[in-house]
């Protein structure tokens, strides 16, 4: 009977558990990517990635950057095989055809400069070529096969621009360095170029104003006599007709202003005097 009565409260017991109600944990809230993805449709998805992709590939554009261009690769490809996306299989034949553009560039580029032993020059067209693509093995093997020779042309070159700079010819000295700049970018090239930049502004100021002190020259330090007068003026108008502005210009210059059009003359040499930078010559 004990026995009978002990099972009977076990039973109970065992009902009354089993019908006590569970509680559940809510689920967790949808993550991030989730959320944000949600609140775009397919199409504007496919826009999105569209405008980063062709971003990607302008920035490829301005520095010549393999890196950018495999990024906005990645991004028209996705689209391509995820969406079907027909533009982007366009895209995807721009950026194939720019990269087989810039190869040639700089191939040919540096083969048309070999061809003319600046093998310095074609050094640096391969390098930059190297940068965009490091597959290119026969650059690397070029250069270091023809190092000694490149940098003895290097030297030759950087010569050539310390002895315009000496004489205070900085449009000469500007593009020797410019072309240094190309084929050897080292941090002092570039600080020598601002420097000559900045002398040569310091030179065109100095220069005009001694132009115009020299167009203010006054009457009475002019020739007087009438038939100097009238040879320098045929001088000097020949001068200007052989395009030998810088003489024309001093030779006007000593007569007085308003001797038939002396002035025009004065005011047309001065012109293509500064247009052509033939100051750089009186150096």
């Amino acid at each position: 009977m004990k026995q009978v009565f002990a099972v009977s409260i076990l039973l109970i017991l065992i009902g009354c558990s089993s019908t006590k109600p569970t509680t559940s944990l809510p689920p967790p809230p949808p993550s991030l990517d989730v959320r944000w993805a949600s609140r775009f449709s397919t199409e504007e998805k496919i826009q999105l990635l569209h405008e980063r992709g062709l971003r990607r590939f302008q920035d490829a554009k301005q520095l010549t950057s393999r890196e950018h261009l495999q990024k906005a690769r990645d991004d028209f490809q996705f689209l391509q095989q995820e969406f079907g996306d027909t533009l982007a299989a366009r895209r995807l034949k721009e950026l194939e055809e720019y990269e087989q553009n810039v190869i040639a560039y700089y191939t040919t580029a540096a083969q048309e400069a070999i061809a003319k032993n600046q093998l310095a020059d074609a050094a640096g067209y391969y390098k930059l070529l190297l940068r965009f693509d490091s597959s290119q093995t026969a650059a690397s093997e070029f250069i270091e096969k023809n190092k000694a020779e490149i940098e003895k042309q290097l030297q030759e070159i950087r010569a050539t621009g310390d002895t315009y700079l000496k004489k205070k010819q900085y449009v000469k000295a500007k593009k020797v360095y410019e072309r240094l700049w190309l084929i050897a970018y080292s941090p002092d090239i570039d600080s020598t170029l601002k420097s000559i930049n900045t002398l040569k502004a310091q030179q065109d100021k100095r220069r005009q104003q001694a132009l115009k002190a020299a167009t203010q020259r006054d009457n009475s330090e002019m020739l007087s006599n009438e038939d100097e007068i009238e040879r320098i003026y045929i001088e000097a108008k020949r001068a200007f007709e052989r395009k030998d502005y810088l003489k024309a210009y001093s030779l006007f210059s000593s007569i007085q202003r308003s001797y038939k059009d002396t002035s025009l003359y004065i005011e047309r040499a001065a012109d293509k005097i500064e247009a052509l930078n033939l100051n750089e010559e009186t150096n």
